[in-house]
């Protein structure tokens, strides 16, 4: 093999995603890599499974409408779930639809999302 057929990934490594920031920049956080807004749509170009001290999560990156390479985390109860299941190629759709009181009573309020897959 050679050098070329590794160009699209150092391309990927030489350009990280943008990442999705729906509630504003984080402190800390540089505005030119943070792409804000409450809904993000794309193609799914790569999952990658994580770890955290709260547990498993998963890193969505797409591809956007503005053929931007973004990086959905997929921290919390609501995105564990609804990306579960994602695989590389489906086109997705996610909606922050804000902080939202728990149904458990003494639990925290959770961050809600809608997401759709097609």
């Amino acid at each position: 093999m050679g050098d070329e057929s590794y160009k699209d990934l150092q391309e990927r490594m030489d350009n990280p995603p943008l990442s999705w920031c729906p509630q504003g920049i984080p402190d800390g956080f540089d505005p030119d890599k943070c792409i804000t807004g409450a809904e993000i749509f794309g193609t799914i170009e790569a999952i990658e499974d994580r770890q955290s001290t709260f547990g498993p999560w998963r890193m969505v990156v797409v591809i956007d409408a503005q053929d931007r390479r973004v990086g959905i985390a997929g921290l919390g109860n609501v995105l564990v779930k609804r990306f579960a299941t994602l695989e590389v190629g489906q086109r997705i759709g996610v909606r922050y639809l804000g902080r939202k009181p728990s149904s458990i009573e003494g639990a925290e309020d959770y961050y809600d999302y809608s997401v759709v897959v097609g």
